[in-house]
């Protein structure tokens, strides 16, 4: 609706009065636009789910005259479903035995790379499926596990040291140490 077709209607109008009506037309126009862009988005989305149920429709059409491909495709969607279960419980078991092993570091010691850390956690699911290892604890599985091992865990005392001379070792320039050997400098 435009100020002129109001003007039309109500030639007595006053420009406060029009400007409420067009204020409420707009609010009313805005919430419709509104609700239009959501049932067209719902629209979209069924339109995409009727799509892929025509298409499985259609396949399973094509294989309504042979039972036996009829099965087949029954028992692919089948293990498909069995195999997306057993990736989610295996990860949430791998999540857990992770989660588990992280409890049993001490909060001082932190192992020297992650290398080291998924070799030791490998140790400890192999260990903790072993018949030797029935009835114990975590912690005394872990235990066996790390003791009298050396290079596992980070030093906590480390600290930089620096090179002989003061200087960074990465503000040497490359001729500058040809000219200390008694090399000529790398032609550029």
């Amino acid at each position: 609706m435009t100020r002129e077709e109001i003007k039309k209607i109500l030639p007595d109008v006053s420009d406060d009065a029009l400007k409420q009506i067009l204020d409420i037309n707009g609010r009313d126009t805005t919430a419709a636009k509104g609700s239009a862009d959501k049932y067209k988005s719902d629209l979209d989305a069924a339109k995409a789910d009727l799509a892929k149920a025509n298409n499985t429709i259609k396949e399973l059409e094509e294989k309504k005259g042979n039972a036996d491909a009829l099965q087949a495709e029954i028992d692919k969607y089948k293990k498909a479903e069995q195999d997306r279960k057993a990736a989610e419980a295996a990860a949430a078991e791998a999540k857990a035995l992770a989660a588990r092993f992280d409890g049993l570091v001490p909060e001082d010691r932190k192992f020297i790379n992650e290398f080291t850390k998924n070799g030791i956690l490998s140790e400890f699911k192999d260990a903790l499926a072993k018949d030797e290892n029935k009835g114990k604890g975590d912690k005394e599985i872990f235990d066996a596990l790390i003791k009298d091992r050396e290079g596992i865990f980070a030093s906590p005392n480390s600290i930089d040291i620096p090179g002989a001379g003061g200087g960074n070792a990465k503000e040497i320039d490359d001729d500058a140490v040809r000219s200390i050997m008694g090399l000529p400098p790398i032609k550029k």
